[in-house]
């Protein structure tokens, strides 16, 4: 808690104003993307500072929360642990130390405690303030059921004899520690030797004058905050209505720092060869998605699209592109210009076997993890052509087309209308809308070849 306070305080400091901020050690480095992510920063920041004492309301209404969520997904042994996935293909291991029974040892262990390593356990009780506060929730309880703080490392040398050759052989060796401890060890060594060599790799910029690693902070709806960039890039036939920075707020999304702005001397990317959207396919839907960020990919047969999903059932994974497209499948491809890899060379490195871990459920069939890598299907051929691929259609077919899209778009709509609550259905909250439609519409002209005006 007090590394938390202290470096907050350092931050705060250095945020009275955005000049100040921008000519401290941190500016080159962290760089914030407009005037309102500025603020919402510094307030937050300014809330690290302050202890919150544990016996407060805000202390007494978190605790309160994350015991709810402890009684209702990890108060037992038949739950999925998503922390399994990060074994890799030792996930699978036998003995009575398989990764799955160690996985859920540690979300139990977090979700009851607050710490995965229990010699890590506090005397006295208190909030971590990054967990505490966000700019949407503000003080409310907002951390998904899922969230472990294992998930991000790569936890199979904790299962494995490592080589000598590994940085981690000698710390690894000499630590007899049961596998669960060594899975902290192993998480905790490579937190420590990535810090090092981000720091490594920034001093190494300083000495040579080179920008390096640019770390840009935006508080903004990722889809408004495309298409802000969108708006960005002279190529762009994007007209935007009012782009709000989230939901319920009359705030437009504004990118004003100096490196957004013409003329600049050092300008922001507008255009990426890799972007990772991580699950957020499940709450915007992946055509909104798809629309927003196509248009920031560098068209070159290196860049990718990454989209994840964790909200359908694992008996479901054959029908998954059906459903995130909306129709049929090569036709859409077709239409909104990238395909996903493994349809692309009929092959994948990836198997239902290696998630049986996360999927078998003594209470029945649970979500599976499905991670799908999308390319430009132009750029595979390396006589193509390296502008966009336009298509051509008549005005009659194309019409039928989007209609289908349309309905497709808003069938859970009508099957709002029609449910019967003394049923137990679950329907899912529709993520499309007119604007969702209007956005794909302006998306498809550039790369359409066919007389708009006759459409109807």
């Amino acid at each position: 808690m007090n590394v938390i306070r202290n470096q907050a305080q350092k931050l705060a400091l250095l945020m009275q104003t955005s000049a100040d901020w921008r000519s401290s050690p941190y500016g080159e480095i962290v760089t914030i993307a407009n005037a309102e992510t500025f603020r919402a920063l510094r307030l937050i920041w300014g809330k690290y500072v302050r202890p919150l004492p544990s016996d407060s309301p805000v202390s007494k209404r978190y605790h309160t929360a994350i015991k709810q969520v402890f009684d209702k997904h990890y108060n037992n042994e038949h739950f999925i642990a998503t922390v399994t996935r990060s074994f890799g293909a030792l996930a699978m291991s036998a003995g009575d130390t398989t990764a799955r029974s160690i996985a859920v040892n540690h979300m139990q262990q977090f979700w009851e405690h607050g710490v995965v390593d229990p010699e890590d356990l506090p005397c006295e009780r208190f909030c971590n303030p990054l967990f505490v506060y966000s700019s949407v929730a503000g003080d409310s309880f907002a951390v998904h059921p899922d969230t472990s703080p294992l998930a991000v490392f790569h936890l199979a040398p904790a299962l494995s004899n490592l080589a000598p050759e590994s940085p981690f052989y000698q710390d690894i060796l000499h630590n007899e520690t049961n596998v669960g401890q060594r899975v902290v060890l192993v998480a905790k060594m490579q937190f420590k030797a990535w810090c090092a060599a981000f720091q490594r790799v920034i001093r190494e910029n300083r000495s040579t004058e080179s920008r390096g690693i640019v770390i840009r902070f935006a508080v903004a709806d990722p889809v408004p905050l495309c298409f802000a960039l969108q708006q960005r890039s002279a190529s762009s036939h994007l007209e935007m209505f009012t782009n709000h920075s989230r939901h319920w707020s009359g705030t437009e999304l504004n990118l004003d720092e100096d490196s957004y702005l013409p003329n600049t001397n050092n300008p922001a990317p507008i255009s990426f060869n890799f972007i990772d959207t991580s699950c957020l396919i499940d709450q915007v839907g992946f055509i909104n998605l798809i629309v927003a960020t196509v248009p920031l990919l560098e068209f070159s047969p290196s860049s990718s699209i990454c989209t994840e999903t964790i909200s359908r059932r694992w008996s479901e994974e054959a029908d998954l592109l059906q459903q995130l497209l909306s129709g049929e499948v090569t036709l859409m491809c077709n239409l909104l210009g990238i395909a996903p890899l493994a349809l692309l060379m009929g092959n994948t490195t990836r198997g239902l076997v290696q998630d049986m871990p996360t999927i078998i459920d003594s209470h029945g069939p649970a979500p599976i993890l499905s991670r799908i890598i999308w390319k430009f299907p132009q750029l595979g051929d390396p006589s193509a052509n390296r502008k966009p691929m336009k298509l051509s259609a008549n005005p009659e077919d194309l019409t039928k087309i989007l209609h289908f899209i349309y309905f497709t778009f808003f069938d859970d709509e009508r099957k709002l209308l029609q449910w019967n609550r003394d049923e137990n259905t679950t329907i899912e909250i529709p993520k499309y809308n007119r604007a969702s439609f209007v956005a794909l519409i302006a998306f498809l002209k550039p790369r359409i070849c066919v007389d708009w005006a006759s459409l109807c």
